[in-house]
């Protein structure tokens, strides 16, 4: 993002080539396709492995995860970005790149069918925390069949561990 800001703030008439007016230019159209993908690409893929990471967090405090679980967390976590950032230059740049960063007309179903997973990430992790949280708790009890001090300070820890970890995502 940084890259893409510093090109487009300092290099005005490189992004001025980009029109429906003239003829557009490959290299700055390309620049523009190929930066806004790769940032959708890494942000989407962000969400998706967290909300992979809150899945694998509670299938391990329940025992019904292992090392096979980790190849379908790639397959799902860069299966779902890739598809998210195809369908969104489909959305954007169809009939013409030249439409890079102007119109609402595309952006608004792109916007819609790629924050509205997003969100749906952010409304579930809190719940997978939530119940990880709670079988934790019950995870702790059940080893001695008592839930000593030990025990609520160690379920306490995990709290508010998860509890950063959800707060660090939704800023």
């Amino acid at each position: 993002m940084v890259i893409r800001s510093t090109v487009w703030l300092g290099f005005p008439n490189f992004v001025d080539s980009v029109s429906d007016m003239n003829h557009t230019e490959i290299w700055p159209a390309a620049f523009c396709v190929g930066s806004a993908m790769w940032i959708q690409l890494l942000y989407s893929a962000c969400f998706w492995w967290l909300f992979c990471y809150a899945v694998d967090a509670y299938l391990v405090i329940r025992r019904s995860a292992g090392l096979s679980t980790i190849l379908l967390y790639h397959i799902m976590a860069w299966g779902l970005a890739t598809l998210l950032c195809v369908e969104g230059a489909a959305m954007l740049y169809y009939p013409s790149v030249s439409r890079c960063e102007r119109g609402l007309d595309h952006a608004i179903p792109h916007y819609v069918t790629m924050y509205l997973p997003l969100l749906l990430v952010l409304v579930a992790n809190p719940i997978l925390f939530q119940k990880t949280v709670t079988a934790v708790a019950s995870l702790l009890k059940g080893r001695q069949g008592i839930y000593t001090e030990n025990e609520r300070r160690m379920g306490a820890v995990i709290k508010i561990r998860f509890f950063k970890i959800m707060l660090v995502l939704i800023i």
